[in-house]
């Protein structure tokens, strides 16, 4: 089966742009049944959140809290009036977002997280789903691994099953979900590995804290 492929780029500081890559995208596909929120930034190179400066710190929530947030308005009502859709935001581990080196960075994941909490809740029978899926640690990214050596390190792949499966039919009316990707056990079924892999979004799961894999 052929599938079909199209990219844009934008600056998710510039609104102007958001608007513009969902333009485009509908101008390709018709119009968007799934929206996964993954861009980001890391923390500033700051030991301590009385270092970081407010400008460092609205960077963060320009693109990793009010631009996801902002496609999410853009692309939600037409799906709505569709009856389908699915609104993925990619978050990060409660101990990431209390440790005093990523204050800034927790502060937008958990923000972002409270918001597709509330998002669900208001969501519910409309057809769309809104979830939050992370990794559970560290993972060889650009971001936490520019060094490329993958060491200790989750590798991107732990999100390909729980991110298919939540973009599927198979999770109609699961929302409000905050699931770890390294919890997804693949021999599972979709809905018996959510079940073992997620929590409610936001404060439900705060025991949670980040795999770390021996080296």
């Amino acid at each position: 089966m052929r599938v079909k492929q199209a990219s844009a780029t934008a600056d998710l500081a510039d609104e102007r742009s958001l608007s513009g890559i969902v333009e485009a995208a509908e101008k390709e596909f018709g119009h968007v049944d799934i929206l996964v929120n993954n861009a980001g930034m890391p923390n500033p190179s700051v030991q301590r959140p009385l270092d970081l400066e407010l400008s460092q710190i609205r960077r963060l929530f320009e693109i990793n809290t009010f631009a996801p947030i902002r496609l999410t308005q853009l692309v939600t009502h037409g799906m709505v009036k569709r009856g389908w859709g699915r609104i993925v935001f990619i978050s990060t581990s409660l101990d990431t977002m209390l440790d005093p080196a990523h204050a800034a960075y927790g502060m937008t994941k958990a923000s972002a997280e409270a918001f597709v909490a509330a998002l669900a809740e208001s969501l519910r029978d409309t057809g769309v789903t809104a979830n939050v899926l992370l990794p559970g640690g560290a993972t060889a990214t650009r971001m936490a691994d520019p060094g490329g050596t993958g060491k200790g390190l989750l590798p991107p792949e732990v999100m390909a099953a729980p991110i298919v499966w939540l973009a599927s039919e198979s999770s109609n009316n699961v929302t409000g979900r905050r699931f770890i990707a390294a919890r997804w056990n693949p021999t599972l079924t979709g809905e018996q590995a959510a079940r073992a892999a997620g929590t409610p979004a936001a404060w439900g799961g705060h025991r949670d804290t980040s795999i770390r894999p021996s080296v």
